[in-house]
């Protein structure tokens, strides 16, 4: 038995090139569906997107579709100090928002008689932010007076952030013959706060005559400087 030509070179045939784009199937409408799994331990991609754990696109709890928009119904996300900021509930506010409040203890009052303006003893907060363009909010409440009798001596105090005032504001209780009386000044301040250490302090003035204070407390409310990271 003779077997004649049995081996033939097979014309090489190049395989047709696409200009500008690369793809995978010729078309994705060729592919009905990819799947990895069954039942609720899969993982399915079509035109609709990618989702995992059901048949369905719409029925997934977890899905991304071709304008990249994701569909979750539990979510955690960690710092890099593996603290959770973000969970299902929404954002963990102990770790995503960092805050500090310096209270004027009981023992204390800060009191000056000059008119200039002078650093309010214990009311004053340092920060180190690791990035730029950082929202901050600070809050401040005073309670404080004059010495003298109503009208014949005043206090303003106000809010300095990185050696730059802002505002200044009234706090001029005064005294009378059975007692003190205080007066409440409260001061709401957003600002955009730099990279490194950020100092934020109230001051306070002494006008005309006597000696102004900021105390400890005024009824139910303490002098205290706070505050709040809002992120960038």
């Amino acid at each position: 038995m003779i077997i004649k030509d049995a081996f033939r070179d097979i014309q090489r045939v190049n395989i047709p090139e696409r200009s500008g784009n690369v793809y995978g199937k010729a078309a994705l409408s060729d592919i009905s569906v990819m799947q990895l799994g069954r039942g609720s331990k899969v993982m399915r991609a079509d035109q609709s997107g990618l989702w995992l754990g059901a048949e369905l696109f719409a029925n997934a709890p977890f899905s991304v579709d071709m304008l990249g928009q994701l569909t979750t119904s539990l979510l955690t996300i960690k710092n890099a100090n593996d603290e959770t900021v973000i969970d299902s509930s929404g954002i963990v506010s102990s770790t995503s928002f960092s805050s500090d409040s310096a209270l004027l203890p009981s023992t204390v009052s800060t009191s000056l008689t000059s008119e200039t303006w002078v650093d309010a003893s214990g009311l004053s907060l340092s920060l180190t932010l690791n990035r730029a363009d950082v929202n901050v909010l600070i809050l401040a409440t005073l309670t404080g007076y004059n010495s003298n009798v109503a009208g014949t001596g005043r206090q303003v105090v106000r809010l300095n952030v990185n050696d730059t005032p802002s505002g200044a504001y009234g706090l001029s209780g005064y005294s009378t013959p059975v007692g003190v009386r205080s007066q409440l000044a409260t001061i709401h301040y957003m600002t955009t706060l730099n990279e490194g250490v950020n100092t934020i302090k109230i001051q306070h003035m002494n006008l005309f005559s006597g000696t102004s204070y900021i105390s400890k407390n005024f009824g139910e409310e303490s002098s205290r400087l706070s505050y709040l990271i809002l992120g960038s």
